[in-house]
């Protein structure tokens, strides 16, 4: 769980660091434009006071340069918004799986209540049938005195009526 926690603030960490990046690069593009509108003025300016061939190839030979590495920032612009996104996205994974654990650790708990309240109450039955066995144990005792004794009694009677039949 601890590594998930790590994983979610590295992510968070990514996505700073990412957007950090974006807004310098999205501040180095504006940059970029306003000095190659800067230099395209200039350019103009100076094609209208001079007629130099030279000094107009140099201009958009630097606005060329310019435009391709303004090109490459917004790749890289473009690159670092793909990576914020991905980080965006696992991070509402990290927030789902951590949903799902806390629900399932919830019904393992609620499992384990229910198994141990069922141990008790096993426990608690068996209890009872071994208290059940012993008592059914002592009314056969019972019931097997009492029936010696009634035999006991029939004897004894027997004697006595054939003893006074005889007297």
């Amino acid at each position: 769980m601890c590594a998930k926690g790590e994983s979610v603030d590295n992510i968070k960490q990514s996505i700073t660091a990412y957007e950090a990046k974006i807004e310098e690069l999205e501040h180095q593009i504006l940059k970029s434009m306003a000095e190659k509108n800067d230099l395209e003025i200039k350019v103009e300016e100076s094609l209208q006071d001079s007629g130099k061939k030279d000094f107009k190839d140099e201009i958009h030979v630097m606005a060329a340069a310019l435009s391709k590495e303004m090109e490459m920032m917004e790749n890289q612009l473009n690159r670092s918004k793909d990576a914020a996104s991905e980080a965006l996205a696992l991070r509402e994974e990290a927030d789902s799986l951590r949903t799902l654990l806390a629900k399932k650790i919830s019904e393992q708990k609620e499992i384990s209540d229910r198994y141990n309240t069922q141990v008790s109450e096993i426990k608690s039955l068996k209890e009872l049938i071994e208290t059940l066995e012993k008592e059914n144990q002592e009314l056969e005792f019972i019931v097997d005195m009492y029936g010696k004794e009634c035999s006991e009694s029939r004897y004894d009677l027997i004697v006595i009526v054939i003893t006074y039949q005889l007297c």
